[in-house]
């Protein structure tokens, strides 16, 4: 029984080499992230500040990409909680 419980835990050794990239990594919880909209969504007229107000949701056209800025893996959305327990 004990000869069968060693043999379980040997593992084999494998060695992973990703192949080189030039691309933006978009990983979870690391890098970029959108606020206030999602992918694809335009960006805020910055005539103020678009905290404390309800969130106002673009119409989605097909198109994730954000003009001049990688993608985002992310969405950070802040609203007071008054929108939400009125």
């Amino acid at each position: 029984m004990m000869a069968f419980c060693a043999t379980g835990l040997a593992q084999e050794t494998v060695i992973v080499r990703p192949n080189e990239i030039d691309d933006v990594l978009t990983n979870p919880g690391i890098g970029f992230m959108t606020f206030q909209r999602f992918n694809g969504d335009t960006l805020n007229e910055a005539k103020g500040w678009t905290e404390g107000k309800p969130i106002v949701y673009q119409d989605f056209d097909g198109d994730l990409k954000n003009e001049d800025y990688p993608d985002t893996t992310i969405a950070y959305f802040r609203t007071y909680w008054k929108f939400f327990e009125p």
